[in-house]
């Protein structure tokens, strides 16, 4: 039976947890949320003070974060103050001054980076679901300006699409998400960038023309001309299949016999996926011859031998499932 003490510990505890994390107010003080700091000191002084119900707090934080965290639904700015917040709980977790506690605190740590990884993950599926149909518009569906200048038939553009990066990229550092975590983001999210557009490219036939890709290599220019300004430019990589893909359509297909050739050309993809978008070119004003056939029948030998002999050096990236559970690298968490 709970003494009137032991009862007063937990209605204090509740009504802390209230406070603090359910009605929580998103402010920060040195580039910490004030939740953050404030769940950190009532640890520290529950544990001096009240260690009978410190096991149980440590249990009550975490399952409170995970409930609001639910009940943001999908609202990237109330996750992206929760994602804050519990990144600083990780970097305001003290073991040192803290031995007594210490056991408690492991496994409340591990709670805390599992509850980092779902906020991440779901910041993650919300941005790119939003913004995958506006650069599969921006990048894909515009009408080649080489050809008809100024003229746009897509509903989205690559403008567009780069003043939406720059509001989210904004949210995660008006909300002190470390730079290390931001840049996992974009890297994820890039990464589904590639993976949406390369299945397009590889299987739309009207996509597969040199004006076309002519327009693809513009749109990304804008692309890399944000990244370069945001501080992102080592990120473009991850575009890299559908950089090589574009280099694929704007290329003298008769230099494409010698193998040597396209490896230059498009150095990410596997011959595979060469072969299938030069099946489907369409020559067009740029480009008005179609693919030789001794080049085809040359990659086509060659694809054969690569997947019979070697071990593919080329990666491509045409899978990303927008609701898989990502696993974040905290190592430079500081």
């Amino acid at each position: 039976t709970k003494n009137f003490q032991e009862l007063s510990n937990e209605l204090q505890e509740k009504n802390y947890i209230e406070t603090i994390i359910y009605q929580a107010d998103y402010i920060y003080t040195n580039s910490s949320s004030l939740t953050s700091s404030s769940l950190c000191s009532m640890i520290y002084s529950w544990a001096l003070t009240k260690k009978l119900r410190t096991g149980f707090l440590l249990h009550d934080i975490p399952t409170a974060i995970e409930a609001v965290c639910k009940r943001a639904k999908t609202d990237i700015e109330s996750l992206t103050f929760w994602l804050s917040t519990l990144l600083g709980i990780l970097r305001l977790l003290d073991f040192e001054t803290n031995t007594e506690i210490e056991s408690l605190l492991i496994s409340f740590q591990e709670a805390i980076v599992s509850l980092v990884n779902s906020c991440f993950s779901r910041i993650l599926s919300l941005i790119s679901k939003k913004l995958i149909p506006i650069i599969n518009s921006s990048i894909l569906e515009q009408q080649p300006t080489l050809i008809q200048p100024k003229k746009f038939y897509g509903k989205y553009n690559t403008s567009l699409l780069c003043e939406h990066l720059e509001n989210f990229v904004n949210c995660l550092r008006d909300n002190h998400i470390p730079n290390s975590i931001i840049v996992q983001l974009i890297e994820y999210l890039f990464c589904a960038f590639n993976a949406s557009l390369m299945n397009s490219i590889s299987s739309k036939k009207q996509i597969c023309t040199c004006s076309n890709g002519f327009q693809i290599k513009m749109e990304l220019s804008l692309i890399d001309e944000w990244s370069v300004k945001t501080g992102f430019q080592n990120l473009m990589h991850q575009l890299e299949n559908v950089i090589d893909s574009a280099n694929l359509l704007v290329v003298d297909k008769t230099s494409l016999a010698d193998i040597s050739i396209l490896r230059v050309v498009c150095p990410s993809l596997p011959i595979s996926i060469c072969l299938r978008i030069l099946n489907m070119f369409i020559p067009d004003e740029l480009s008005p011859n179609p693919v030789p056939q001794d080049v085809l029948i040359s990659l086509s030998k060659e694809d054969s031998d690569e997947v019979n002999t070697i071990e593919l050096s080329a990666s491509i990236r045409m899978q990303f499932d927008p609701d898989a559970p990502v696993q974040l690298d905290l190592s430079d968490l500081t």
